[in-house]
C-alpha cells in the first residue's frame, strides 16, 4: 500500500517531465511555421489584413495538419504598421501521463515578426553642369557612364518599385518653361525691347594694333579656376582721320526677353527646407542655366536619356540650389508631389529615399539678399566674386545637409577630381564628407575608374536599402 501511494506522485512527476518535454517541441514547432507564414506576408508589401490573416491560417493549416501534439491552434492578433508584420499564435498540447493528476492539456503562446521588405527606393541624382566637368573633356562622359551604370543597376530587378530624378545643377536649376505659371514659382512677363537704326559718331581718330600675342587668362571659376586664351595688343599707334570717317551704322533692332526655366533661391529660411508650401522661387528673364530637372518617375529611358544629354554649362557652382531641389524631389509637398509622403515613423521605410550629390567644385556664389520688392534680381546666385570662397553658400549647404538627412533621406556625396591643393577644395572635400549620412556614404574620386566604382558602390548600397530598410 505505501509503495502504491507513492508512486503517485511519481508517476506524476515523470508526466510532467515528459509532457514538458513534449509542449517544448511543440512550442518550437508552432514558432517555426508562425515565423515563415510571417516571412510569407512580409514579402507581400500591399496586403490587407484580411487577406495576411488567411495566409497565415491557411499556411498553419498546411503545416501543422500532422502533427498530433499541437491541438485547437489559433491567432490571436496580427497587426501591420511601419513595415513591421507582427503576429501571436496560440494551442493546446494534449497531456499524456499528466492525465492522472487531472491536467489534460498544456497551453503555449507565440510571437513572431518580420520587417517588411518594401523593394521601393525613391532616388535623387543631383548632378554638377558646370563648365569645369568640361575640363578636361572627359569629366562629363565619365560621369555619364557613372550615373547610366548606377541607374541600370538599382533598376535591375524588374520587381523593384524604383523611382528616380535628375536634377542638374550650376549656378541655378531649370525647371523648365512648362512649370512657368505653377503657383510656386514666380517669373516677370516677356517683353520685348526696340532699338531704331543708329549710326555712330563720326570718327576723328583710332588706336591701330600693329602686332598682337596671345596670353593665358581665367576665363571662369566654379571652384576649378582653368585658363583660356586671350588676345592682347603688344604694339599699337593712333590714326587721325581728316575729314572724318563716317561712324559705324546699325540696323533697328528688336530684343526679347523670355523665361527659359532657371529659378533662383526663395529667402532663408524657405531656401533650406522642405517645410513651406507657401514658399515661392524666382524666375528670371533672358537667363541661360543647365538642362530641365527631371523629377521622380520610372520611366528609364527618360532618366538615362536626361544624363547622357548634359553638357558642362554653367560658369559657377552653387551648391544649395542643386541640393533644394533634390530635396524638393524627394518630398510630397510642394512645389513637386511626385514623391510618396514621409512615412509616419519618420524613418522612410516605405519607401526607402536617398539622394546622390556630385561634384567636381564647391560654392563661389552666394544668393542675392535684396528685397523682391526693391530689385528683380531678388534670389539670384551671384554675390561672390569667384575665385572668392562662398561662405554664406557654404553654411546654407550644410544647413540643407542636415535637415535632408533629418528627414532620414540617405545622403551620398561624390567628390570628382577636386584637387585638393586649390584654394577652398580641401574645406569643400570636408563639407561634403559632413553631408553625407557617414563617412563611408562619401567618395572622394580622382579619375573615371574611381568614379565608376563609386557610383557602383552606391548602386549596391542603394540596393541594400531598398530591400532592408
Amino acid at each position: 500500500m505505501i509503495f502504491g501511494l507513492a508512486a503517485i506522485p511519481v508517476v506524476a512527476a515523470t508526466g510532467v517531465a515528459i509532457d514538458y518535454g513534449r509542449t517544448a517541441m511543440a512550442h518550437s514547432h508552432l514558432a517555426d511555421t508562425l515565423d515563415a507564414a510571417v516571412l510569407a506576408v512580409g514579402s507581400k508589401p500591399s496586403m490587407t489584413d484580411a487577406a495576411a490573416t488567411t495566409l497565415v491560417n491557411d499556411w498553419l493549416s498546411a503545416k501543422l495538419a500532422d502533427d498530433g501534439t499541437i491541438k485547437d491552434w489559433k491567432i490571436d492578433s496580427l497587426t501591420q504598421k511601419d513595415g513591421k508584420v507582427t503576429v501571436t499564435a496560440s494551442a493546446n498540447v494534449p497531456t499524456t501521463l499528466t492525465n492522472i493528476i487531472g491536467v489534460e492539456s498544456m497551453p503555449i503562446s507565440v510571437l513572431s515578426e518580420a520587417i517588411r521588405s518594401v523593394n521601393k527606393l525613391e532616388l535623387a541624382l543631383v548632378l554638377d553642369t558646370t563648365k569645369s566637368m568640361n575640363q578636361p573633356s572627359s569629366k562629363m562622359s565619365d560621369l555619364k557612364t557613372a550615373a547610366t551604370s548606377l541607374v541600370n543597376k538599382v533598376t535591375a530587378d524588374a520587381k523593384a518599385d524604383v523611382k528616380i530624378a535628375v536634377v542638374p545643377y550650376g549656378q541655378y536649376v531649370n525647371i523648365g518653361v512648362a512649370n512657368r505659371n505653377q503657383p510656386w514659382v514666380s517669373v516677370p512677363a516677356d517683353y520685348s525691347t526696340t532699338k531704331d537704326a543708329y549710326c555712330d559718331p563720326p570718327i576723328t581718330s583710332a588706336t591701330i594694333c600693329d602686332a598682337s600675342t596671345s596670353t593665358k587668362s581665367t576665363c571662369y571659376n566654379d571652384g576649378i579656376p582653368y585658363s583660356c586664351t586671350k588676345t592682347t595688343c603688344t604694339q599699337q599707334h593712333v590714326e587721325t582721320y581728316d575729314p572724318p570717317k563716317p561712324g559705324k551704322c546699325y540696323d533697328a533692332k528688336t530684343t526679347n526677353y523670355t523665361f527659359s526655366g532657371c529659378i533662383g533661391s526663395p529667402a532663408y529660411p524657405d531656401n533650406v527646407s522642405d517645410d513651406n508650401p507657401a514658399r515661392i522661387y524666382p524666375g528670371y528673364l533672358n537667363l541661360t542655366c543647365t538642362k530641365t530637372f527631371v523629377p521622380l518617375t520610372s520611366d528609364f529611358t527618360t532618366v538615362k536619356n536626361t544624363i547622357n544629354s548634359l553638357t558642362p554649362s554653367d560658369s559657377y557652382t552653387y551648391l544649395p540650389s542643386g541640393l533644394a531641389w533634390g530635396f524638393n524631389a524627394l518630398s510630397s509637398a510642394v512645389p513637386l508631389t511626385e514623391a510618396a509622403a514621409y512615412d509616419s515613423t519618420g524613418r522612410n521605410m516605405n519607401p526607402a529615399k536617398a539622394l546622390v550629390l556630385m561634384t567636381d567644385g564647391f560654392n563661389t556664389v552666394n544668393r542675392n539678399p535684396t528685397t523682391k520688392t526693391s530689385n528683380a534680381n531678388f534670389g539670384k546666385h551671384d554675390q561672390a566674386t569667384p575665385p572668392k570662397i562662398a561662405t554664406q553658400a557654404n553654411t546654407w549647404t550644410a544647413e540643407l545637409c542636415a535637415n535632408i538627412k533629418a528627414k532620414n533621406i540617405e545622403v551620398y556625396t561624390v567628390a570628382y577630381q577636386l584637387d585638393s591643393t586649390i584654394t577652398g577644395a580641401p574645406e569643400a572635400k570636408e563639407m561634403l564628407k559632413a553631408c553625407a549620412s557617414s563617412a563611408n556614404n562619401f567618395y572622394d574620386a580622382s579619375d573615371a575608374a574611381q568614379l565608376l566604382a563609386a557610383f557602383g558602390q552606391i548602386a549596391e548600397d542603394l540596393n541594400n536599402l531598398r530591400l532592408t530598410r
